[in-house]
């Protein structure tokens, strides 16, 4: 309660590129299925004035961790200034009965206490580390290297909001029609301490032709194809074939 915010930009985030707007994310495609206490979600989504194509998949395992994965591919020729997607809305409120007004970064890198309502400027942190803990209250791993959150010192609306982005770039430059210029993946766990986060692992495989799949520290696997044809592949011992925008969650290797 009272920890994460509701964010029109969960988890797509936003994309800057040259001379284009980060215009409202658009659904174009989608498929969806229901689990035995979890979901699989996965859609094209238009970016950037239609520039670009960001393909996304959404598994919400039966018990906690949620895993997303994604892709970025031009439809236009264009110089991308960064990505930052991923993106968890968290509150860092003070008022009474709610929040102590800050939030415990522990990470790889360390540990930072980001305070909620202050006079400071506003400020990004750098989290050199392909994990986080907020508060002891949620773990997230990225098949990235760096990730940041973004220090919000002021109520906004009747709400402190700051964000969590996992996935990060900001040397992509240009790019030209077709080319996928971003892939990723993000482990979320509610309700895990630092000290189990710091023990997680998120392995993370793409191929070619836009199938990707994940690998989580207790053996499960999940795929997803966000390409446009049907594929069939071994990835973590496994073998794969899926439609487009297919996904499926698999336990351990094949003997």
């Amino acid at each position: 309660t009272w920890f994460t915010a509701p964010y029109e930009r969960g988890f797509v985030g936003t994309i800057r590129c040259r001379g284009r707007n980060d215009s409202r994310p658009r659904v174009t495609e989608h498929r969806a299925r229901p689990l035995a206490g979890g979901l699989v979600v996965s859609a094209r989504i238009a970016r950037c004035d239609g520039a670009i194509e960001q393909s996304v998949a959404l598994i919400s395992f039966p018990d906690a961790p949620v895993l997303y994965f994604e892709q970025l591919r031009a439809l236009k020729p264009l110089t991308v200034e960064a990505v930052a997607t991923g993106s968890l809305g968290i509150l860092n409120e003070s008022a009474p009965g709610i929040e102590d007004n800050h939030r415990v970064l522990v990470s790889g890198a360390g540990k930072d206490d980001v305070i909620g309502v202050e006079r400071a400027p506003d400020r990004t942190v750098v989290i050199a580390s392909n994990w986080v803990n907020v508060d002891g209250k949620t773990g997230v791993v990225s098949s990235g290297r760096r990730m940041q959150y973004l220090d919000v010192n002021r109520y906004r609306h009747s709400r402190l909001r700051e964000m969590l982005q996992p996935l990060v770039a900001t040397d992509i430059g240009a790019v030209e029609q077709g080319d996928v210029f971003h892939t990723g993946a993000v482990l979320v766990v509610p309700g895990e301490k630092a000290s189990e986060t710091a023990h997680s692992r998120l392995e993370f495989t793409t191929f070619p032709s836009g199938l990707m799949a994940g690998r989580l520290r207790d053996g499960r696997v999940a795929a997803v194809n966000l390409g446009a044809e049907p594929v069939s592949a071994i990835a973590f011992g496994r073998r794969i074939k899926l439609a487009p925008l297919e996904c499926s969650i698999l336990a351990g290797a094949e003997p």
